[in-house]
């Protein structure tokens, strides 16, 4: 992570904006079935992955005066999902570090805010879902959601970074179709 920022604000100037996009597809299996390893990995990358993010550029955001840090989040991890214990409570420590993160870095004018993009169109959603593309859409529609490409994140995501950094902080930002 230091050698990308260092990469980035070298030659592209000061950092402003951070988005923190850190998953992995999970085994789906009830919680208590999963290896500690395996526990383990998901919460690294999925929890952990973030932190670093955070530690390792929020030092660019304040030397540049502020900034934007935009943590992906999941619906998971607000959520009964049952197969999905890891990631779930990974991803409800992300929310926690944001509103921390958003509380903490309000006085270096960080705006700290959390995007829930709900299903999007990856190889990761391929894994954690069978059967035919018509299938999933059928289910996703069951359960009042809609079925994202990642242009449709980051046009979220590109929104958010446009936002006064005094604005908004320790929100979360939703693309899902459903109730969080």
């Amino acid at each position: 992570m230091q050698r990308a920022t260092d990469g980035t604000v070298g030659p592209f100037g000061p950092l402003d904006v951070v988005v923190a996009n850190a998953g992995i597809a999970p085994p789906l299996a009830p919680a208590l079935d999963m290896s500690l390893d395996e526990w383990r990995a998901i919460v690294e990358v999925d929890l952990t992955g973030v932190f670093v993010t955070a530690k390792t550029t929020v030092p660019a955001l304040r030397a540049a005066g502020g900034g934007s840090l935009i943590v992906l989040g999941s619906g998971a991890g607000r959520a009964n999902s049952g197969g999905l214990g890891a990631y779930s409570a990974a991803k409800a420590g992300v929310t926690a570090l944001c509103r921390v993160l958003a509380a903490e870095l309000r006085a270096d004018r960080i705006a700290v805010n959390e995007l829930v993009p709900g299903p999007v169109r990856t190889p990761a959603l391929e894994i954690l879902s069978s059967g035919t593309e018509e299938a999933r859409t059928e289910r996703l529609r069951a359960m009042g959601e809609w079925l994202k490409e990642p242009e449709e994140v980051a046009r979220l995501a590109l929104y958010l970074a446009t936002l006064p950094v005094d604005g908004p902080t320790g929100q979360v930002f939703s693309l899902a179709g459903r109730l969080l």
